[in-house]
């Protein structure tokens, strides 16, 4: 809640109060079809389009969101949007991630997007790729800020697996892709590390696992996602900001993300034994 105050407060939201369920319910959504809600940048077109829904007492969903944003913006010409290949963006992760690890390692938690978009690793990544300081009124940031270019290239760096982050301020840090040094899908991962909580819980083991369990998971070939165990604990950080562990004295849990997957599993497969088990041709309610 600190958060979302936080953000509605930086965003020049007037009504808290009145907002913060809302904002919950676009967080969290209970349907399995529609991406969460991210919280953009406070005073961007994202966040303008977040309040206009706000205002008139709507879930601010992905989508709504997207939509409003782009028709809130003047018709404008410019030229075609910039295509990023998957080369790049392995190549921009290359350089970023390795700094958000060390800020991570020195500050305790993550930078600020800006603060990334300012590093040095990053400026020499867009030096490589061409897009340099005379791009744009402002230069790089400029460029950046207006073509929405810093939203794509750490959203699709996270689903190459090189960075990480949730909800929270400052949740930005290094993904999977770092510490393999190379192309890592971060969900598998991630859904393999909570199927070994799962299955610890439903053998009825009452205990939380350990770094040492959690170092030997293997993948579906039968490989070992860990190096050892100080390598699973090294990658305990985008596994709990990703949400799919809970880090507890006592152990490893599993976070939110993994416990609403696993209800919206229990769920399809609620609904299949009562399709199994009703009368050919007739309905099944699922209420």
């Amino acid at each position: 809640m600190e958060a979302i105050d936080g953000w509605l407060g930086a965003a020049g939201a007037e009504n808290v109060d009145g907002y913060r369920d809302l904002l919950v319910k676009a967080l969290n959504p209970t349907s399995a079809e529609r991406e969460a809600l991210v919280l953009p940048e406070p005073q961007s077109a994202d966040a303008n389009a977040v309040l206009a829904l706000l205002k008139k007492g709507q879930v601010p969903t992905q989508r709504a969101v997207q939509a409003g944003a782009a028709n809130a913006r003047p018709p404008v010409v410019r030229e075609p949007a910039r295509k990023w290949s998957d080369a790049e963006i392995d190549r921009f992760g290359q350089l970023g991630a390795p700094w958000l690890h060390e800020y991570r390692q020195t500050h305790g938690t993550g930078p600020t997007w800006n603060e990334f978009f300012s590093s040095a690793p990053v400026e020499r990544a867009f030096d490589e790729f061409g897009v340099g300081s005379g791009v744009g009124e402002g230069g790089v940031q400029g460029y950046l800020r207006r073509d929405g270019v810093r939203s794509l290239l750490i959203r699709r760096g996270r689903r190459r697996g090189w960075f990480a982050f949730n909800d929270q301020p400052r949740s930005l840090c290094a993904g999977p892709s770092f510490f393999v040094s190379g192309y890592r899908a971060p969900d598998p991962v991630g859904r393999r590390v909570a199927g070994v909580i799962r299955q610890s819980h439903a053998a009825g083991e009452k205990r939380h696992l350990q770094w040492a369990d959690i170092a030997e998971v293997v993948d579906l070939d039968g490989s070992r996602v860990f190096r050892d165990v100080e390598d699973a604990e090294v990658q305990a950080g985008w596994l709990a900001t990703e949400q799919w562990i809970s880090i507890k004295p006592a152990g490893i849990g599993l976070g939110f993300r993994a416990r609403r997957e696993q209800r919206r599993n229990g769920l399809r497969s609620a609904r299949k034994r009562l399709a199994d088990q009703s009368p050919e041709g007739e309905p099944v309610s699922t209420d």
